[in-house]
């Protein structure tokens, strides 16, 4: 028992101190996104599978992917290395995570897609988080947002609470994060691709900061909670 519990806090400690991982750096040449490129190469390092959860903190998951075959569901498989923050900039009064998950399962006409859109109640999973999404802005750029970010979409409709809505995604983040092995640092937003402000709102009013720490406070308790789990059913089995 004693060993086992050494073993666990050590394992806290590396999990809360250790830093996720960096990009390997960037290759600054886009492309055409229709322009088939070559395989990606993948390593060891980085996650190519998609995860799905029930919820996200208290938030209630829905998977509702984009079929095959729509310009807005490449489909291509690739490394996941980031988490590509936006808002949707639609203030209409119905257009919450219900309506832009219809948008883009039923609109045809555009390419752009992202993984995930949250609102004030609950998220949508609109594509596999292992596949590429058009949502970044940078075209092909080698280990970019387009390439190897999930991308997540934040409503701000009139009717929707924005402050349940930056909460819900600071969770959603944090549990892809532990999930797919990566760091708060690799959480990137919109702006950080291409020269847009965006997420909007959130820079506009100076809360980025107040959202990571929003991010790393899930995080580590999603980490300790990991290790909670671990000791029980270490010492169930002894």
């Amino acid at each position: 028992m004693c060993s086992f519990m050494a073993a666990a806090i050590a394992l806290t400690i590396f999990l809360l101190l250790t830093p996720g991982k960096k990009p390997q750096g960037t290759d600054n040449t886009a492309a055409d996104p229709a322009v088939q490129a070559e395989p990606e190469t993948f390593t060891s390092d980085y996650w190519v599978n998609n995860a799905e959860f029930t919820s996200a903190g208290d938030v209630p998951v829905i998977h509702s992917y984009v079929p095959w075959g729509s310009p807005r569901r490449p489909g291509e498989v690739r490394e996941i290395r980031y988490l590509t923050i936006h808002e949707t900039d639609n203030r209409s009064s119905g257009a919450d995570s219900e309506a832009h998950n219809s948008l883009l399962l039923n609109d045809t006409t555009n390419s752009t897609g992202w993984h995930y859109t949250v609102d004030d109640h609950v998220i949508y999973h609109n594509l596999p988080d292992n596949e590429i999404g058009w949502n970044a802005g940078d075209n092909r750029t080698k280990h970019g947002g387009n390439i190897n970010g999930i991308g997540i979409e934040m409503c701000v409709n009139l009717t929707n609470d924005y402050e349940q809505t930056v909460r819900n995604t600071a969770a959603l983040a944090a549990k892809l994060l532990v999930t797919y092995d990566l760091g708060v640092e690799d959480v990137r937003l919109h702006q950080d691709f291409m020269d847009k402000v965006c997420p909007h709102r959130l820079i506009s009013e100076g809360r980025v900061e107040q959202f990571y720490q929003m991010i790393r406070d899930d995080y580590t308790e999603l980490l300790r909670q990991q290790v909670k789990d671990t000791i029980k059913r270490g010492t169930q089995h002894e």
